[in-house]
């Protein structure tokens, strides 16, 4: 399957994936509004061929033309955090869980193979398990959460050996990309240390599973290569680890004292309960083992800082909802 289309490819990930597709040699189309800018996606294709089509995953004539030619479609695009899809609960329907529809049955007519599929491991809530699997019964408590969880068993039920379906269950997310998000729990405490010296910590015994961006991006890239009789019609966790919230600061505290910046943790009430420890061992028997843990994407993080290729940290050009407020989101719709 050469020919690949990644919708959101000018993401936090999708920056991340899109020039690990082309090292492997892929084709590949890009599908994305861009409310976040082309810059970052152009940067980390360094020059390279890529098919870039600006267009909003509603829009099911501009869907239908851009998967034209496509052997698989790794599925991104999404309102991509609970504060985001808050802002407008009939668009985040649309995106979130409407278009997932749309794009199965328009992927079928245009004789895609494989969807691989962004799902998220908030779909279980708060857990109390000591090992979160693939089968633990799920219990979403936001709207973003709920429509994945909808979204993840939709393909799951129309998987085909013609078209087969997989959806990577990620944990939090940590590290640098070119599209850069600072509002991630990991990626948060990195820059509070680097610009305040200061981390705040809502509570701190809440249990967070985190992947480093570059292990999902590899992840992405085996189950899609992955035979269909190993991954189709399944839901994969992905992450590293676990690590309890304190644990989490703590680490950035190391990685900024190596560098000579001594960083001290500021302790306030419980803002977010969420707690699960994810467990990837399904993925793992498949074949799939990450290779990197927090501190690397830690220590990655602050390297950005120090060098310049991250800057003013402050920016809301770094969160997600920021930038969808400040863009007018959800005021009005788009053409489907």
């Amino acid at each position: 399957m050469s020919n690949v289309l990644v919708t959101g490819g000018g993401g936090y990930v999708g920056c991340r994936l899109v020039p690990v597709l082309l090292d492997a040699g892929y084709s590949v189309r890009v599908f994305d509004r861009f409310l976040f800018g082309s810059s970052p996606l152009q940067s980390a294709v360094c020059g390279r061929e890529v098919d870039v089509v600006n267009g909003d995953i509603r829009n099911a004539n501009a869907l239908r033309a851009a998967l034209a030619g496509c052997d698989s479609v790794i599925h991104l695009a999404a309102l991509s955090n609970d504060p985001s899809a808050d802002l407008n609960e009939q668009e985040t329907l649309e995106i979130n869980r409407d278009a997932v529809f749309s794009l199965h049955g328009l992927a079928a007519e245009a004789g895609v193979q494989r969807i691989v599929n962004a799902s998220s491991a908030s779909i279980y809530g708060i857990r109390d398990e000591r090992h979160v699997v693939e089968s633990t019964p799920c219990s979403p408590v936001t709207l973003y959460a709920r429509l994945k969880l909808e979204t993840d068993a939709f393909l799951r039920s129309v998987s085909k050996p013609e078209l087969a379906t997989v959806s990577l269950r990620s944990a939090t997310v940590a590290g640098y990309s070119q599209r850069m998000r600072l509002d991630l729990t990991a990626n948060i405490f990195a820059a509070q240390a680097f610009e305040s010296r200061i981390i705040t910590v809502h509570g701190g015994s809440q249990t967070r599973p985190i992947i480093h961006i570059d292990d999902l991006v590899d992840a992405y890239r085996f189950v899609l290569e992955a035979p269909t009789e190993v991954v189709g019609g399944r839901s994969f966790n992905v992450t590293y680890g676990n690590y309890s919230v304190e644990m989490i600061a703590n680490c950035v505290c190391d990685a900024m004292a190596a560098r000579g910046m001594r960083t001290g943790i500021r302790h306030s009430d419980v803002r977010d309960a969420r707690s699960y420890r994810l467990d990837q061992s399904a993925i793992s028997r498949a074949g799939f083992v990450p290779r990197r843990n927090l501190r690397v994407a830690v220590d990655e993080l602050i390297d950005a800082f120090c060098d310049g290729r991250i800057s003013n940290l402050s920016d809301p050009k770094y969160s997600n909802l920021a930038v969808l407020v400040a863009s007018g989101f959800g005021k009005e719709s788009q053409p489907s």
